[in-house]
């Protein structure tokens, strides 16, 4: 096995990723089920808690005692508008404020009432990311792990603090938009002494960024960036789920956002809707007993999503 140079952690709303650098390139590490995505899923179960794939498993069966969206909980208090007004009411489990306002996760875990703080959940986190280093490269307890650029100190001491909990040395914490940009400009060699302008822009599932960056040969300068917190993948998976939700209702007078296990089994599917119609016109949604007896069969046109997401992507613009 080649010496590892670094351990490079990117940590998203939905999935983690890793990086291990060694001679010769950048390798993606894989999880138990040899995939390179892990879901940030964190499930409490009648015994044990269930991490990343099995969290993702445990939130199909039991969204309410299943934590996730932690990215954008971290560090952050209930007094925030956002958090108590958006945040905390598009995840099933329950979000209160602790003693001095910080956010706390309740759960039941092996029958009993548990409250979590969000470095303890991000410590058990990165624990299951740890697991993970070592099958590829034991001993190493050394990472860097990237967020958003708009989070604040109190956010960035909220990762440390949570790299403490599981053991784990984060040696910086990286802006995600000097990654992306360091990634970009390690693979041109054609770069000079004149500048290259270059945008990047990075959409991810609850977020969004665009940061300007100068590359010039063996240097690279951010010269600015902007942010959106609010505004990502998931709202599009929302405008699928609504349109669908609506089509549901108007047949059977059931509203399936009334019904979270209906819900997360429905927003699985048109999360894959949604990558179906990034390559087709058409994509058809085909759910037996989607909530007790009735199936949804349904279809959606490329145009009518387009139509319906017109503002969205207006506010990406």
């Amino acid at each position: 096995m080649a010496a590892v140079a670094a351990i490079g952690v990117d940590f998203g709303t939905d999935t983690i990723c890793i990086g291990c650098a060694r001679k010769g390139g950048v390798d993606i590490l894989d999880n138990e089920v040899s995939n390179r995505l892990t879901p940030v899923y964190i499930g409490f179960g009648e015994k044990v808690r269930a991490i990343g794939e099995s969290g993702l498993n445990e939130f199909s069966r039991n969204p309410e005692n299943t934590v996730n969206q932690l990215k954008r909980f971290l560090g952050r208090s209930m007094t925030e508008p956002e958090v108590a007004e958006t945040e905390a009411k598009l995840v099933a489990f329950d979000v209160s404020a602790g003693s001095n306002g910080e956010i706390v996760a309740t759960v039941k875990l092996a029958g009993e009432e548990k409250k979590f703080g969000t470095e303890a959940l991000m410590g058990m986190m990165l624990t299951k990311l740890k697991e993970m280093i070592g099958r590829h490269a034991p001993g190493v307890k050394d990472i860097v792990l990237c967020v958003p650029g708009y989070y604040t100190a109190f956010q960035r001491q909220a990762v440390l603090d949570a790299g403490l909990i599981s053991g784990i040395n984060i040696v910086q914490v990286f802006n995600e938009h000097a990654a992306a940009a360091l990634a970009y400009g390690i693979t041109k060699p054609d770069l000079t002494a004149e500048a290259r302008h270059v945008m990047i822009v990075d959409w991810g599932q609850a977020n969004l960024s665009a940061a300007v960056c100068s590359f010039v040969k063996g240097k690279v300068e951010v010269l600015s960036t902007s942010f959106d917190r609010s505004v990502g993948g998931r709202d599009l998976d929302k405008i699928i789920v609504d349109y669908f939700c609506e089509e549901f209702k108007a047949k059977t007078k059931i509203d399936l956002r009334d019904h979270p296990k209906s819900l997360v089994k429905l927003r699985a599917q048109c999360e894959k809707t949604k990558k179906t119609l990034s390559a087709n016109t058409l994509a058809t949604i085909n759910m037996e007993c989607l909530y007790e007896d009735f199936d949804l069969n349904s279809k959606m046109q490329r145009d009518t999503l387009e139509e319906l997401a017109a503002p969205l992507f207006q506010r990406i613009l």
